[in-house]
């Protein structure tokens, strides 16, 4: 997929505003309470443009981040009642 190009993420998850008030324990029981996830559109656009001009394929096999990704374009795909483009 890289094709020898340096790494880089699907989408990214900046570091917490240091001038925001820090909540309580008690109040803070989600810790995915105020994430923040950015560029996770294009990170699906992208995605998507590279399957339908590379494809097709057999099967898709992603992990951690692209495994997350992955979701997103399953449930982007079902919603614009697209098949899923791969067969396994």
């Amino acid at each position: 997929l890289a094709k020898g190009l340096p790494f880089v993420q699907w989408y990214s998850h900046p570091p917490p505003d240091a001038a925001a008030p820090v909540k309580p324990k008690e109040e803070a029981a989600n810790p995915f309470e105020d994430a923040v996830y950015l560029n996770v559109e294009e990170g699906v656009r992208y995605l998507d443009s590279h399957i339908s001009k590379a494809g097709p394929f057999d099967i898709l096999v992603a992990f951690s981040q692209a495994g997350t990704l992955v979701a997103i374009f399953l449930d982007m795909l079902r919603k614009e009642g697209r098949p899923v483009p791969w067969s396994l």
